[in-house]
């Protein structure tokens, strides 16, 4: 998926595709930069990821601000307790999605 040190431009592709970033960005730093700008529940993602596989389905849902995304994850209980920070370096992809929902 998208598990990688972060140098991997075909996992941050693999992101990319997955939260609808078009057209692909052509290094991994553009791809980093493009990625920070979207707001996507993790929770949504992983579930995406895993009901996906196999089907060809619409990119995961992302949200338009901050507090658009913070209202959904309090609302559906959708929440990724963040366990990347003390993590290997093979998830520094999926790190970028990271934001802070509660204050």
């Amino acid at each position: 998926m998208w598990y990688d040190s972060g140098n991997s431009l075909a996992a941050w592709h693999a992101l990319c595709r997955a939260i609808g970033v078009d057209p692909l960005p052509q290094t991994c730093e553009m791809c980093e930069r493009a990625v920070r700008s979207i707001y996507v529940n993790i929770v949504d993602l992983i579930e995406w990821a895993r009901a996906q596989r196999g089907h060809d389905v619409q990119p995961v849902q992302t949200f338009a601000s901050l507090e658009d995304l913070r209202s959904y994850t309090i609302e559906t209980k959708k929440i990724y307790h963040n366990r990347l920070e003390n993590l290997d370096e093979d998830n520094v992809v999926l790190r970028h999605l990271l934001r802070r929902i509660f204050r």
